[in-house]
């Protein structure tokens, strides 16, 4: 997941499977069960929140069934006009809340509340959209219970290799050099950063 997630790579894929989304939305439950007298704070809060009006949105929209006793519940919503009454419901949501009502709103993402294999591929992935996931993924890791030290370790070890490179174009009598500062073999995990570099 940090390679499709962080790093970008899908290699022409859909970003996640219905599993791995699953996945991600139960820990990042955890990851606030862990933080008991701690607060939340936005964004990361309010970006699962916005995949949970999302997500209603798109049953609504579709005439599917909607866990009305559920949503009711942790939203206390009346149910007659859902979006409308989420979309107060969040403007009128404090943006520091106590860890344990953040957990707590975040139930109908973890539980059956809505069911992912129902909803088509074009219409998740609008739904759980890169940037979205970027934001929440510490909160995966958090629910892990993963240490900085950890997360650290696996960034360093999934970076991308890229080694020195150099070319040159030539056409009549001009001479174009290219060459990319990268990483030699030995230190391709190493903390350089590659620069490209270009002359003529």
């Amino acid at each position: 997941m940090y390679r499709h997630i962080i790093l970008g790579q899908t290699f022409g894929t859909s970003v996640l499977s219905r599993d791995e989304l699953r996945f991600m939305l139960v820990h990042t439950r955890e990851a606030f069960l862990r933080g008991h007298n701690r607060l939340a704070t936005l964004p990361a809060l309010g970006t699962l929140l916005d995949i949970t009006r999302d997500l209603l949105a798109w049953q609504v929209e579709h005439d599917r069934p909607v866990d009305d006793h559920y949503l009711k519940g942790i939203f206390r919503l009346a149910g007659e006009n859902w979006m409308e009454e989420f979309d107060r419901f969040r403007a009128a949501l404090r943006p520091v809340v106590d860890q344990m009502y953040a957990e707590h709103l975040l139930r109908p993402l973890e539980s059956d509340c809505f069911e992912l294999a129902d909803i088509p591929d074009a219409n998740l992935s609008e739904i759980f959209t890169l940037p979205r996931l970027k934001t929440i993924f510490p909160l995966v890791l958090r629910g892990l219970g993963w240490t900085e030290q950890k997360a650290t370790a696996l960034a360093q070890e999934l970076r991308p290799v890229i080694s020195a490179v150099t070319e040159t174009i030539g056409a009549g009598t001009l001479r174009l050099d290219i060459r990319i500062d990268g990483q030699p073999p030995e230190n391709a995990r190493g903390p350089g950063t590659p620069r490209p570099v270009c002359t003529c």
